[in-house]
């Protein structure tokens, strides 16, 4: 199964849903491993269109953001989502949903648990990297250099998304290993990030199937991965 085809969601045990970002069409890649991987799973990828999206990477539905913004396409998403998936890839914590409970995941949460749909939430690096934290832990961090004001810019989503993992308790994960350490700064936590190399357009992963909880020193900033045992153990499969 080449990168960009998956098995359509259909009449498997597992259906997944992924979305909404679809940054770089990682959401895709990540399909196309799973599925490749797990004969029990069905996937639909989906990507919301924002006015600043340059790319149409592959994707199962286009939603336009200006649907989002009206209560018709807003119900249209969960008409779409809550009878048919089983599983569920949030990624950069936008909300599923569009605009019906708010401008982040969190809201969408409480309706995605009570329809039985478990949840994984897919973090990609600006949105939770905390500009703060990464200057005191690198010297070299390019936020010490950065435009006056763009710090001070990025902190409030950083730190919402940081407090949405951890009081949620949902498995995390990351497609940059310096983004791990960001789920770390508080003791007592409820959740944990683990890494899974973000998908590109490599035909294959450089590692010899270790498990992403176990990383080897990647190849490049990006690398396709398989189906990782952490996801086995979200799905409640073996």
């Amino acid at each position: 199964m080449l990168m960009g085809e998956w098995t359509p969601l259909g009449s498997t045990p597992i259906k997944l849903g992924l979305g909404p970002a679809n940054f770089a069409g990682q959401l895709a890649a990540f399909a196309s491993a799973v599925c490749r991987e797990r004969a029990d799973v069905s996937a639909e990828v989906v990507k919301h269109r924002t006015a600043s999206s340059g790319h149409e990477y592959p994707a199962d539905v286009y939603v336009d953001g200006r649907a989002l913004k009206k209560l018709d396409g807003q119900l249209e998403q969960v008409q779409r989502i809550v009878p048919r998936y089983t599983h569920l890839i949030a990624d950069a914590f936008r909300p599923v949903f569009g605009g019906l409970n708010g401008d982040s995941i969190e809201g969408d949460l409480p309706a995605l648990h009570k329809a039985g749909i478990k949840v994984a939430l897919l973090a990609h690096g600006s949105e939770v990297r905390h500009p703060l934290h990464h200057m005191a832990r690198n010297p070299f961090s390019l936020f010490h250099d950065a435009p006056e004001g763009y710090t001070e810019q990025l902190l409030p989503g950083a730190e919402r998304n940081r407090r949405i993992a951890e009081e949620s308790g949902l498995p995390v994960f990351v497609t940059t290993p310096t983004s791990s350490s960001t789920f770390r700064w508080r003791p007592g936590r409820r959740s944990s990030s683990t890494w899974t190399p973000g998908p590109a357009t490599s035909p294959s992963w450089s590692g010899s199937g270790r498990s992403c909880c176990t990383p080897r020193r990647p190849a490049g900033p990006r690398e396709p991965t398989g189906c990782c045992p952490c996801w086995r153990t979200w799905t409640g499969a073996r």
